[in-house]
C-alpha cells in the first residue's frame, strides 16, 4: 500500500495526472489514467482497455462511455 504525503497548506492546489500501468495475470498490461484536482472538487478516473471513463466533479457522478446518468 503507497500513499501520497502533501502538505496541508498546498491540498486545495493539489491538481495532477496519474499514470498507471498495471501487469495482470494473463502477462497483458491495463493502463489507468487518474485525473485529481481538489480545488474543483475533481475526479476523473479512465481505462481505455475496459472502455471506462467516469468520474465526480463536485457532488455530480458522470459516466463518458454509457448512458447511465448515474454512477452506482
Amino acid at each position: 500500500m503507497y500513499s501520497i504525503s502533501y502538505p496541508d497548506d498546498l491540498w486545495l492546489d493539489f491538481a495532477y495526472r496519474l499514470f498507471f500501468e498495471t501487469d495482470i495475470a494473463d502477462g497483458s498490461e491495463v493502463e489507468t489514467t487518474i485525473e485529481i484536482d481538489i480545488g474543483r472538487t475533481y475526479f476523473r478516473y479512465i481505462q481505455e482497455e475496459a472502455g471506462t471513463d467516469m468520474g465526480i466533479v463536485g457532488y455530480s457522478c458522470f459516466d463518458l462511455r454509457s448512458d447511465a446518468s448515474n454512477c452506482e
